[in-house]
Formats: C-alpha cells, sequence, structure tokens
C-alpha cells in the first residue's frame, strides 16, 4: 500500500518535470511536427497510465512521476494545435470551448467514470482502461488537419 504523504511527494516532484517537459516541447515541437509530438506524448502518456497499475510497490513512485510529468506536456501541445487549426478570429472562441469541454472530461466525466469502475471492477482496471483509452486516441492525430 502506497503512503499518501509519499504519493502526494510524487505527484509534487513531478511538476517540477512537468515545467520543464512544457518548455522542451515547444522546442520539440518546431524542430518536428506537430502532429508528431501530439502522437508520442499520447503514446507516452497512455503507455505510463498503463503502467500504473502494473508496477509492483517498488516502481509505483517511478511510474506515477513520469506519467504526471509527461501528462502535462500536452497543454501546449494542444493549445499549438488549436491555434494551427482555426483561423486567427475563430481562435479565441475554440480554444475557450475547448478547454472548457476539457475541464468538464479531465476534471469531472474521468474522474466519475474511474471512481465507478474502483466501485464495481477495482480502481486499477478503471485506470488500465483509460491508459488505454489514451494510447487508441493517438492514432486519431493521423486525421488532423492543420493549416
Amino acid at each position: 500500500m502506497l503512503d499518501i504523504s509519499y504519493a502526494n511527494e510524487i505527484f509534487g516532484f513531478s511538476r517540477i518535470g512537468g515545467v520543464a517537459l512544457t518548455i522542451a516541447i515547444g522546442f520539440m515541437i518546431d524542430r518536428f511536427s506537430l502532429k508528431k509530438m501530439m502522437f508520442i506524448q499520447l503514446l507516452l502518456s497512455g503507455l505510463l497510465t498503463v503502467l500504473i497499475p502494473l508496477a509492483g510497490a517498488r516502481y509505483i513512485g517511478w511510474a506515477l512521476f513520469f506519467q504526471a510529468s509527461i501528462v502535462m506536456g500536452f497543454f501546449p501541445v494542444g493549445l499549438v494545435a488549436i491555434s494551427r487549426i482555426f483561423p486567427a478570429e475563430q481562435r479565441g472562441l475554440a480554444t475557450g470551448i475547448v478547454t472548457t469541454l476539457g475541464v468538464l472530461c479531465g476534471l469531472g466525466f474521468t474522474p466519475y467514470l474511474l471512481g465507478l469502475s474502483g466501485d464495481l471492477f477495482g480502481f486499477s482496471a478503471g485506470i488500465h482502461l483509460l491508459g488505454i483509452c489514451v494510447v487508441a486516441s493517438s492514432g486519431l492525430t493521423r486525421f488532423l488537419r492543420l493549416a
């Protein structure tokens, strides 16, 4: 069993890694392509999420640290994607709508489903399924049409 204070320390330290990744990912988008970086970021996030319930007590700290750090890299990638998909006069509205929907799903719907999964099947099954969904969504980047 993972001590709650230890888990909070891991998440706190992972934010430092997330800040570094957020800056680095901007450079990587310029060096490579947006689609490629979005694909890699979603794939890594999903794989690390799948690993969380599979990691033993010895490696759970590392899995949580890297997963939380990598997930933070999606926000700059998503904002760059919005700016390249929509024309300049629609970007503000598009950013507001996408951000609102992201918050509703990420802070409302997904935790509800994880809790429901925890009640019905086990919390690790819900996290595992979430990771599989994120890995599957990485393939959708192929269909992005950028301006």
